[in-house]
C-alpha cells in the first residue's frame, strides 16, 4: 500500500507510514521493541507487546503501540545479551522504521498508530514457509473448484437445451399430498432427514469457523505463525464439514423419506412432490427376485432390489429399523398384513 503522511494520517484508517524512531518511553536505555527469550521447551524470542515509541516523519511526530501486533520483522541491530544460539534483534531510537497499522485516538483526542507490521524497510517481514504451505494449496484448491463448478453448470445447461428442445415446462401432475394412514410406516430418519433441514445446515455450516473465532479471541494472537495457526484451523475444519455435509446430502436425497412393508410389496414415500413423480413409490414382491446389502467404499452398505426385469433398485442408505424389516419381509413375506383395500 501507498506511503501515507504522517501528518495526513486519518483516524480510523489503515496506513503505512515511513518514519525514524525518535524516542522510546518504555526503558531506561534509547531501545525500542525490546523483548526477552522464552526459555523452556526450546528458545524464542518474544517482543515486548507493552513497548511504547514515537515516529517521526517530514510531516509530523505520532505516538505508536504494538499491544495487538500482527509480525515485527528482525530488526537492524543484533541483541547483544542473548542466551539463546537464536537469531536475536532489536530496534533503536534513530532507526529507520516503515509501520502499518490503524491510526486511533486516545481519551484526550489525540492520535497514536495501533502497528501491526514493524519492519526496518518496506520488503519486510516475508511470509514464512508455513504461511506458503497453508495458504498456496488452499488457494489453489479453491480456484480449481470454482473453475470445475463454473464448466460443470454450463455444460449441464448446454445438455439441458439440447434435451428440452425448446419445450416450455410444464407443471407436475396432482399427486397424493399425504402418506396412507393405513399403511406400518417407518419413518427414514439419520442424517439425510437432518440435512434437509434448513437451519441444521446453516448451523452446521457455521460450526467450521467457531473454533478458529475462539483460538484467535482468547489466544490474543500475535505472530503471522499464530495467524497462521488460525487459518489452518479454519481450514481443516471447513473441509471437514463440507465434507461431512456433503456426503450426507448426497446419500440423504436417495434416501426415501419412510417405507412401510406389507404382504403385496414395498411401499415408498417421499417427501418431495418431485421425487414421488420421478422415482418408484412401489416394489411387489412378485417382481422383486433378491434383496441384498451392497458395500460402497467403507461407507455403510446399500440396500439394493433385484427385480425380475434385470434392473437393480437402490433403496439408498435406509436406516437399520427399515432395513432389517425389509429383510425380515423378504424372508417370510406370508405373514405380513395384506394392504388395505382402496376405497
Amino acid at each position: 500500500m501507498p506511503l501515507t503522511p504522517i501528518q495526513a494520517a486519518p483516524i480510523g484508517q489503515t496506513v503505512k507510514i515511513s518514519g525514524t524512531i525518535a524516542s522510546e518511553s518504555t526503558y531506561q536505555y534509547p531501545v525500542a521493541l525490546s523483548g526477552h527469550e522464552q526459555l523452556g521447551k526450546g528458545c524464542g524470542w518474544i517482543w515486548d507487546e507493552g513497548a511504547q515509541f514515537t515516529v517521526r516523519d517530514g510531516s509530523g511526530v505520532l505516538p505508536v503501540t504494538v499491544n495487538r501486533y500482527w509480525e515485527i520483522a528482525d530488526g537492524p541491530h543484533p541483541n547483544p545479551n542473548r542466551i539463546c544460539n537464536i537469531a536475536e534483534s532489536e530496534y533503536l531510537v534513530g532507526d529507520s522504521v516503515v509501520i502499518m497499522g490503524i491510526v486511533m485516538a486516545d481519551s484526550s483526542g489525540d492520535k497514536f498508530l495501533q502497528a501491526s507490521i514493524v519492519s526496518p524497510d518496506a520488503f519486510h517481514p516475508l511470509p514464512n514457509i508455513i504461511g506458503w504451505v497453508i495458504v498456496g494449496p488452499f488457494v489453489l484448491l479453491c480456484l480449481g473448484l470454482w473453475t470445475r463448478s463454473a464448466i460443470a453448470s454450463q455444460h449441464r445447461r448446454a445438455l439441458h437445451r439440447a434435451t428440452i428442445q425448446g419445450r416450455s415446462p410444464v407443471p407436475l401432475p396432482t399427486l397424493s399430498e399425504i402418506r396412507d394412514p393405513t399403511l406400518p410406516w417407518h419413518r427414514n430418519g439419520g442424517a439425510g432427514a437432518l440435512l434437509d433441514r434448513p437451519g441444521f445446515v446453516i448451523s452446521f455450516s457455521v460450526l467450521p469457523w467457531v473454533l478458529p473465532a475462539a483460538v484467535l479471541l482468547l489466544s490474543n494472537s500475535h505472530t503471522q505463525d499464530a495467524y497462521y495457526l488460525v487459518g489452518l484451523l479454519a481450514t481443516l475444519s471447513a473441509f471437514l464439514t463440507v465434507s461431512v455435509v456433503s456426503v450426507g446430502w448426497i446419500a440423504g436425497r436417495v434416501r426415501p423419506d419412510a417405507i412401510a412393508v406389507t404382504q403385496a410389496g414395498i411401499h415408498i414415500w417421499y417427501d418431495r412432490p418431485a421425487d414421488r413423480y420421478e422415482l418408484d413409490t412401489f416394489f411387489p414382491w412378485t417382481a422383486v427376485t433378491q434383496v441384498r446389502s451392497v458395500s460402497v467404499g467403507r461407507g455403510p452398505r446399500r440396500l439394493v432390489l433385484d427385480t425380475s426385469s434385470g434392473e437393480s433398485k437402490s433403496l439408498g442408505w435406509p436406516s437399520p429399523e427399515i432395513r432389517d424389516a425389509i429383510r425380515a419381509a423378504w424372508m417370510d413375506r406370508g405373514s405380513l398384513p395384506l394392504p388395505a383395500p382402496p376405497r
